[in-house]
């Protein structure tokens, strides 16, 4: 961010216009996602356009100590530092070491990913992992609901209507809601979010 602002300000009028309005857009959408990041951490998103006190937020949202920020200041350890910082941001969404490469590499793309895609902060005081398994949990019962309906669709289709083929379909199905509730005792670790529709074969 720091690095796309001097150019900015270096390249000023030598740039054409094209390339000036393309910074200009790139510079506005890290401003935002970085805004956004810092708001689903629980941290006020201005917080993140502040300089100095941006990387202190930025450290206590990856549970680092603060005093931290002055390993920034120190040529090739600020290296290793904002990869950590950076690894540990990917690890608090949810994220693995492959999108803690893409924030190095590609933060124009992958910041924005973490701003406004679906992952959660998960590093915070009260343990959000839990929410997490809220989340998954939930997902799951959801597709149980969705191969329910179908289960019944097909009994229905072979009791009323004499489709054979509804068999075949009524084990698939039916192997499909085995997995999902295996997979609902796999997350399990907290109170259900809301009851699984039970598995009636009638």
């Amino acid at each position: 961010m720091k690095t796309l602002f001097i150019l900015l300000n270096e390249a000023g009028a030598s740039l054409p216009l094209p390339q000036l309005i393309f910074l200009l857009f790139v510079a506005g959408l890290m401003i935002v996602s970085n805004w956004k990041i810092f708001e689903k951490a629980g941290k006020p998103g201005w917080a993140s356009i502040v300089p100095i006190y941006n990387m202190v937020v930025l450290l206590q949202i990856v549970k680092k100590p603060v005093w931290w920020i002055l390993l920034f200041f120190i040529p090739i350890v600020n290296i290793i530092v904002a990869i950590i910082v950076y690894h540990n941001l990917s690890k608090c969404f949810g994220k693995s070491v492959g999108f803690t490469i893409g924030l190095i590499f590609l933060p124009v793309i992958f910041f924005p990913m973490l701003a406004f895609g679906d992952a959660t902060y998960q590093c915070g005081e009260n343990n959000n992992n839990i929410q997490g398994a809220f989340n998954k949990i939930d997902a799951v019962l959801n597709d149980i609901d969705r191969l329910m309906d179908e289960f019944e669709n097909y009994v229905d289709d072979f009791i009323d209507k004499g489709d054979t083929s509804a068999i075949q379909k009524y084990m698939e199905v039916s192997q499909k809601i085995m997995q999902k509730q295996m997979e609902l005792q796999k997350h399990h670790g907290s109170t259900h979010p809301r009851p699984a529709k039970p598995l009636c074969l009638i």
